[in-house]
């Protein structure tokens, strides 16, 4: 008994530690940072509605839109992408065409 009462304090202190999931006075870690960035890799094949996906030169909402006879209308209008991004509340596919004398450019 009289162990424990020596080192109540040290005991309460790891008990303490262990509910609280990390030390005790410990400095506080930074929260990582949230991922929107995925290194996915894939091919897209649209179903779009008859006014097509709209194609951007930059990612997000406020992004240039290109020209529309270059949007994604049909499944023959296909792309291979390699990330996926959430940006704006929507997922963006960063890409490159696909087609003989396209662009050498990434388009969102």
């Amino acid at each position: 008994m009289d162990y424990i009462t020596k080192n109540i304090n040290s005991f309460t202190k790891r008990l303490a530690e262990a509910i609280n999931g990390r030390q005790i006075n410990a400095l506080k870690s930074n929260p990582s940072s949230k991922k929107i960035t995925w290194n996915w890799g894939g091919t897209f094949y649209p179903n779009a509605p008859k006014s097509g996906i709209r194609v951007r030169r930059s990612l997000g909402i406020n992004g240039a839109i290109v020209e529309s006879g270059s949007w994604l209308y049909r499944k023959t209008d296909w792309v291979k992408f390699d990330q996926v991004i959430k940006k704006d509340g929507y997922w963006w596919h960063h890409f490159k065409y696909q087609a003989p004398g396209s662009s050498n450019k990434h388009f969102y």
